[in-house]
């Protein structure tokens, strides 16, 4: 079975269980091993740092998430959280991509600058920069990710590339 036959089949097992409410381990397991072969993907790619990142991540499901992937900071790591709804909706380029956005938020310390501005600005307003200061350096995102232009547009703004998170949450 290929990789687009893998996904559809779990997207839809998932729909089913979830009437269930319940996955259980042979689902999860299938879930990660297509979660694998995006890593692989990435590894055989351009993008080996990503790949090789991903393979020292603790990965969970997590059903409550509005969003495909999130990962939270833990002292031994960090943790993926995964809602299969979302993301088994995204083709192999998009779900490496998203890897890639929740990486480049690692790297950037995303987490402890949050903490920072959360005082200052609203969580929208937050959320909003630090997705399009990431994004705009990563190719291949599903088409309802947070770009500059798109947010420029849809809250009549003019910000520009390459400014800080806190330049753009000011202005946001």
């Amino acid at each position: 079975m290929d990789f687009e036959e893998k996904r559809q089949l779990l997207l839809k097992e998932a729909y089913f269980l979830e009437e269930k409410l319940k996955f259980n381990e042979d689902y999860k397991n299938r879930f990660f091993e297509l979660v694998q072969d995006v890593i692989l993907y990435l590894l055989q790619t351009q993008d080996i740092f990503f790949g090789q990142f991903m393979l020292r991540v603790k990965r969970s499901i997590d059903l409550n998430l509005t969003v495909p992937i999130a990962t939270i900071p833990k002292r031994e790591g960090f943790n993926m959280y995964f809602n299969p709804f979302f993301f088994l909706n995204c083709t192999r380029k998009e779900m490496g991509a998203l890897f890639k956005h929740e990486i480049y938020h690692i790297m950037n310390s995303h987490f402890e600058r949050e903490k920072k501005l959360k005082n200052k600005f609203n969580k929208e307003a937050i959320g909003v920069a630090l997705d399009i200061s990431v994004n705009q350096y990563i190719k291949d995102l599903p088409g309802y990710s947070k770009k500059l232009a798109g947010v420029n547009m849809e809250y009549n703004l003019s910000l520009e590339e390459n400014r800080s998170i806190e330049e753009n949450a000011e202005k946001n």
